[in-house]
């Protein structure tokens, strides 16, 4: 049996040896495709140990630029095209609308994505050296690190399909755990250099005097150390004083905006959010855009909350607030999140500052005669940027707007505004069932990792969830599932380095 397995793989060893060395731009199709089940939802990371590999051992037999660029820019597309094509969902919701956009979100998007892994390819020539193994998949990593940088940065930025994000699940959790630490772009440029082991170990036998693979070893080690103290060290603690009510109504995107459903759409959240003898929530929270001005705005709105929430509850629901103006301005519209007492009066209001470019925002508009996806053709007015919201009677916290989690370093602020927790409401049902969710609730996780801070995630379709600072799953509510989720708030744990520094 040994005999065979060992058979089996060297057969697929010659196999990809020789399809890099005869069919390198279709190698590089396939590993690219192959990467992206490294990530949420699927998390096999033992894909790592050949997509990378084979990325490196193409650029290092390709020798002019214009076929380096090919080949990553290839390996990329591939990748992002298979982990987000359920962008292009979004855009058949409303029907036939956008339908001319779809080959845009699943094909164009990730092609500009591509282009900073196709520059990638074509940096690493110059830098790359013969017999210099060691030196060429350090080189590989940084440039795979500054290509993350820069994809999650530039241009507004899109940081979503990090290789680091492999680790954000519960079975692998302890190996998260180092983005306390470095960040999100720190353990994907580990990552790269773990999928290099193989290589290494090939290519030098003398594990003695191989550096770098000492390096891989250590730090493997050093990193599932760490984790497991983190975790053991930081147990789940929680504010028994400030007990939560989390709301998935689950309304369907083409029902969530229908005119004749928003009183019923309305009712059903005040349906699931209604107390109960012995369980009266500090706080109940709505997912994105679940409360639509028009009701917000409604004289009977108070009578609505005075009737189904306890006296002293506090509503903290998303809004998509629209501002008209006079007759001669174009209406503003806001998507906000805003907390209510059992009167009505808005104690407080966060407008989203970091809005989707093509959703919320046309980019050039002067020159693209098209409306925005969201908001029914308007374009949203962004907010001031992050910061801590403060209260009467609950932690403080800081409010994050659907996308706006997955900014590294732009999720809370630090040292004298510290909040207690983050909330990120959200409303995935643009993407149906897909693995965009799962994705996001993955990306959330981290966010609470980084900061040390409890972050709870209220979404309309799911997958909503209460996520202790070390990314335990508290309590969720599935996706697609219609229900509530009572717990208390997590405690956060001490400034971790990343949110420090």
């Amino acid at each position: 049996m040994k005999q065979r397995l060992q058979n089996g793989f060297d057969s697929l060893r010659r196999y990809a040896v020789a399809m890099i060395e005869q069919k390198p731009n279709r190698a590089a199709m396939v590993s690219g495709a192959l990467l992206a089940l490294a990530l949420p939802p699927f998390h096999i990371f033992p894909i790592l140990l050949v997509s990378f590999p084979a990325l490196y051992q193409l650029l290092m037999a390709t020798q002019s630029y214009r076929a380096l660029f090919i080949r990553g820019f290839l390996f990329s597309l591939f990748y992002h095209v298979v982990g987000l094509y359920w962008i292009g969902n979004a855009l058949l919701v409303n029907g036939w609308q956008f339908a001319w956009a779809y080959p845009l979100a699943i094909f164009g998007f990730p092609a500009y994505l591509s282009l900073y892994n196709g520059l990638l390819a074509m940096a690493f020539k110059p830098l790359r050296r013969e017999q210099k193994t060691q030196w060429n998949i350090l080189t590989f990593a940084v440039l795979w690190w500054l290509s993350e940088i820069a994809r999650g940065t530039l241009f507004t930025g899109f940081p979503w399909s990090m290789i680091g994000y492999t680790w954000a699940t519960t079975p692998l959790l302890v190996m998260l755990q180092s983005v306390s630490v470095f960040g999100i772009y720190g353990l994907s440029f580990l990552t790269v250099i773990w999928a290099m082991a193989t290589p290494l170990y090939k290519t030098n036998k003398s594990i003695k005097n191989n550096m770098l693979f000492q390096f891989v070893a250590a730090t493997v080690l050093l990193n599932i150390l760490f984790g497991c103290v983190h975790l053991l060290c930081n147990q789940t603690s929680l504010d028994t004083n400030t007990n939560l009510r989390l709301v998935q109504a689950n309304i369907a995107q083409k029902d969530k905006w229908n005119y004749d459903r928003l009183g019923e759409n309305f009712t059903k959240h005040l349906t699931l959010s209604e107390t109960e003898d012995g369980i009266n929530p500090d706080i109940v929270i709505w997912p994105e855009t679940a409360l639509p001005s028009v009701i917000k705005n409604d004289t009977r709105f108070s009578d609505f909350l005075e009737q189904y929430l306890g006296k002293d509850t506090l509503l903290l629901t998303g809004v998509l607030d629209i501002d008209y103006g006079d007759a001669i301005e174009k209406p503003k519209a806001f998507n906000r999140l805003s907390v209510f007492n059992t009167d009505g009066k808005e104690l407080y209001h966060y407008n989203k500052s970091h809005l989707v470019p093509f959703g919320e925002y046309m980019p050039l508009a002067e020159y693209l005669p098209v409306n925005p996806v969201a908001g029914g053709g308007l374009e949203f007015t962004a907010g001031n940027g992050v910061t801590t919201a403060h209260i009467d009677g609950i932690p403080t916290f800081s409010p994050l707007v659907c996308y706006e989690v997955i900014f590294p370093g732009k999720s809370a602020l630090n040292e004298d505004n510290r909040p207690d927790w983050i909330i990120n409401v959200t409303n995935d049902g643009w993407y149906g069932y897909s693995t965009g969710p799962l994705q996001h609730l993955a990306i959330a996780r981290t966010r609470a990792v980084e900061q040390g801070l409890p972050l709870v995630r209220s979404a309309g379709t799911g997958i909503s969830a209460v996520i202790d600072p070390v990314g335990r799953l508290v309590g969720t509510i599935g996706l697609h599932d219609e229900g509530i989720l009572d717990t208390p708030l997590p405690m956060p744990i001490e400034p971790t380095l990343f949110s420090r520094f």
